[in-house]
């Protein structure tokens, strides 16, 4: 930061503190490397000693020239690169891929690079397709020691990849769903690879089964088609993207992975007295309309009146597993369409509830429980 005082010595009493003068006063000459040079310094009310080292200016301009092989004119000019130099540039063309830089008429053009994520300061790459938008704004800082000692320019402000794409779907097609965003959007599978894309679902059209996204331009144009939708890696099944729903998805290079999917859910209490009413060995079963095999199945026996053997009242749960050998030999699996409960007529047994003398195991009378069940995709 530069240091200035204004003293008596430095103004005459009889001479007027105009606007320009104190414009000359405060607003040092600065170099065409990009530093200020305290010689230059009008009246001296910045003084030398005020002055560190080095001090660097902004430099501000816009791109010119085509994609990806920009040029550009400086304000203040510069006559060679130096480390350090800041540039705060306006982009006219979106690129396309790699880029460079050259300033001023220098020779040579020098890259424009990005920080990779999760790596040390020199571990730079080249921008993606899309990283500089049309008509933004870029800030770019020069560093002459990388990019083997040539020199790149390095982009400080977040990379247009790493943006959130972000449209509303159409609603021509279900389980088609097109989004149109603003703005560059990449043109090659690899550029959207690990990119967060977010779409709002139709009003009028829920899935009616797998789905597929495209991605365009504002006006219809470029981007990628059909890449498939999943929810941990399977396909959606009907009524889990609901209409008017936001829909947050990571595209891994093949598929564009839900994050926050409605993931179908079946939920039933079921009487276990229901369940081992047929002659044993016999299978209960219970369509649970999934359209699927769920991912994630719960099960619970839960007391409906109390049970004085295994020690348990109204309202208690106990979470039980799928399959059972210890004295009640039963089996809970599901299908596509069916939930399914083999058993072999043995009475329930559960563990007793604590601070109840007697046996580990216990059998329950079927009357007071019921199986609770709750299975998602």
């Amino acid at each position: 930061m530069l240091e200035f005082q204004i003293t008596s010595e430095q103004i005459a009493t009889d001479e007027l503190l105009t606007p320009d003068k104190l414009n000359r006063m405060v607003r040092p000459t600065v170099s065409a490397t990009g530093t200020v040079e305290s010689t230059n310094v009008a009246d001296q009310a910045i003084t030398t000693a005020k002055l560190e080292e080095g001090v660097y200016a902004f430099h501000h301009g816009a791109m010119s020239g085509v994609a990806n092989v920009y040029t550009a004119t400086m304000d203040p000019p510069i006559t060679a690169y130096a480390d350090g130099q800041l540039f705060t540039l306006e982009v006219l063309t979106a690129n396309t891929g790699a880029a460079t830089l050259a300033v001023d008429g220098l020779a040579t053009p020098r890259k424009i690079c990005k920080f990779t994520y999760g790596t040390t300061d020199t571990a730079l790459v080249d921008v993606d397709d899309g990283d500089l938008i049309a008509n933004s704004p870029v800030l770019l800082l020069y560093l002459a020691s990388v990019n083997v000692g040539v020199g790149a320019f390095v982009l400080l402000n977040a990379p247009a990849k790493s943006a959130v794409l972000h449209g509303i779907a159409d609603t021509a097609v279900e389980n088609t769903y097109t989004i149109f965003v603003d703005g560059p959007i990449p043109v090659a599978a690899a550029t959207l690879t690990g990119r967060i894309i977010t779409f709002k679902t139709p009003a009028s059209l829920p899935n009616t089964g797998a789905c597929t996204l495209t991605i365009k331009t504002v006006t219809g144009a470029g981007g990628l088609s059909a890449l498939p939708l999943k929810i941990l890696g399977r396909d959606p099944v009907a009524g889990e993207l609901p209409i008017n729903r936001v829909v947050w998805c990571y595209y891994d290079g093949t598929n564009c992975e839900i994050l926050n999917g409605n993931r179908k859910s079946y939920q039933a209490t079921i009487a276990w007295a229901t369940v081992t009413t047929a002659a044993a060995p016999a299978t209960y079963t219970a369509l649970h309309g999934l359209g699927a095999v769920p991912n994630e199945v719960h099960l619970a026996l839960i007391c409906t009146a109390d049970d004085a053997t295994p020690g348990y009242v109204i309202g208690d749960q106990v979470r039980i597993p799928a399959h059972a050998r210890d004295g009640s030999y039963y089996h809970i699996w599901f299908d596509n369409t069916n939930m399914n409960i083999r058993y072999t007529g043995a009475a329930q047994q559960i563990p007793k509830k604590a601070g109840t003398s007697g046996n580990f195991l216990e059998a329950i009378t079927a009357a007071k429980w019921s199986l609770m069940v709750r299975a998602t995709l």
